[in-house]
């Protein structure tokens, strides 16, 4: 699983209205940024680069995924009849 870490928001009020626009202007960068990288990742045996904020994130998932886990197998295994 690849996290792609969005730590900061914009609030509604200071939110480009036109950001769209602009970003469509500068489309021919954007797919040549994404080339490169695109390049370093297969150069890199189809690793990507560590990123610490994206590691934290995908531990505590893992952490909430695996307390959800325990606790649906409880829920399941107590309600069981017993023999």
């Amino acid at each position: 699983m690849i996290i792609l870490p969005f730590l900061f928001s914009i609030p509604r009020d200071q939110a480009d209205m036109n950001l769209l626009e602009k970003m469509m202007d500068e489309k021919d960068a954007i797919v040549s940024t994404c080339l490169r990288a695109y390049r370093r990742v297969i150069k890199n045996n189809c690793q990507f680069s560590a990123c610490d904020a994206a590691d934290e994130m995908n531990a505590e998932w893992r952490g909430i995924r695996n307390y959800i886990i325990s606790a649906a197998l409880f829920i399941s295994y107590s309600s069981q009849p017993l023999p």
